[in-house]
């Protein structure tokens, strides 16, 4: 066990141990002195570092453990942000496919989310398939610009496997 781990451990058994020793004895002169003992004692354990000349040692474990939790911080926000980013993705391909559902069209759309200047997840390109009549792009196209704000060089339409069988027969 490292050696701020065994100290805050002997902090925490010398604690339960001063908890279960001043439960036991009984009121009057001999608890107060109890008191005083086990006050001692709990400076002692807290103060060992300095006594022991490890104080160095658990400084510095003490900045390993300020690293590893910067590092452990910025790992689940990256985390979070991916599930962000999917969780609206995902929400947004909803939105646009029961829209072009309402209008009769038939698709399958993926939306990318990234994040703008402001860290704020926001869809940055979307790709329908499946939709083959320049109408119905026209209405999703405007659809998609006017719910997301996106520009049009952000939204692509690409044919499915069975469009361009359907075309080439």
């Amino acid at each position: 066990m490292s050696g701020l781990g065994s100290w805050l451990l002997s902090i925490t058994a010398a604690a339960l141990l001063v908890g279960v020793l001043e439960a036991m004895i009984p009121e009057g002169s001999v608890k107060a002195v109890s008191a005083l003992g086990c006050g001692l004692l709990l400076f002692l354990v807290l103060v060992r570092p300095l006594l022991g000349g490890s104080y160095e040692r658990l400084l510095e474990e003490l900045h390993s453990w300020q690293s590893e939790a910067a590092e452990e911080t910025e790992r689940l926000n990256q985390v979070e942000t991916s599930l962000e980013e999917t969780i609206i993705a995902e929400d947004a391909a909803a939105y646009i496919q029961a829209e072009a559902g309402e209008q009769g069209i038939s698709c399958s759309v993926t939306v990318t989310c990234g994040q703008n200047e402001d860290g704020l997840t926001l869809p940055v390109a979307v790709e329908i398939e499946g939709v083959t009549q320049e109408a119905q792009q026209e209405a999703l196209r405007t659809l998609i610009q006017e719910a997301f704000a996106l520009p049009e060089e952000q939204i692509h339409f690409a044919e499915t496997e069975e469009v361009r069988q359907d075309a080439g027969a």
